[in-house]
């Protein structure tokens, strides 16, 4: 940025349907409702020097001035504290909803919750307080 300019950050929030392709672009997989075969419209491209690209299709954006995750919450940092999240779990709540607070996992959604909690053997209601450390 240049000297005095604010910084800016875009979030992107892929809610139920998003998806981000790597070097290469959604195809249609069955023709639409007026029986049309068109590829998807990606909401953005980026474009990176080496000839790589991100294709960011049904998805939110915004800008925001500064990150909107706090590293110690985002599941893929190396800065991810687990004892905060282990805090979390303890809730006396269903640990389905504390894996969907973004404030303690960030970037988990629906699908890497269900895999994570069906691979672990715990109901999703399950009580976060009544769960064992060797869950």
């Amino acid at each position: 940025a240049a000297v005095g300019a604010a910084e800016r950050w875009l979030q992107v929030s892929f809610g139920m349907f998003g998806s981000i392709w790597v070097n290469e672009f959604s195809r249609a997989k069955k023709a639409n409702k007026r029986g049309d075969w068109r590829d998807p419209i990606p909401r953005l491209v980026l474009y990176f020097g080496g000839g790589g690209f991100l294709a960011f299709y049904n998805c939110q954006m915004s800008w925001s001035s500064s990150p909107v995750v706090r590293p110690a919450s985002d599941i893929l940092s190396e800065k991810f504290d687990r004892r905060q999240a282990l805090e979390a779990l303890s809730q006396e709540q269903p640990v389905c909803y504390t894996l969907l607070d973004q404030r303690y996992f960030s970037g988990l959604g629906n699908i890497i919750k269900n895999e994570a909690l069906y691979r672990a053997g715990i109901h999703p209601l399950s009580l976060g307080s009544l769960l064992s450390h060797q869950h």
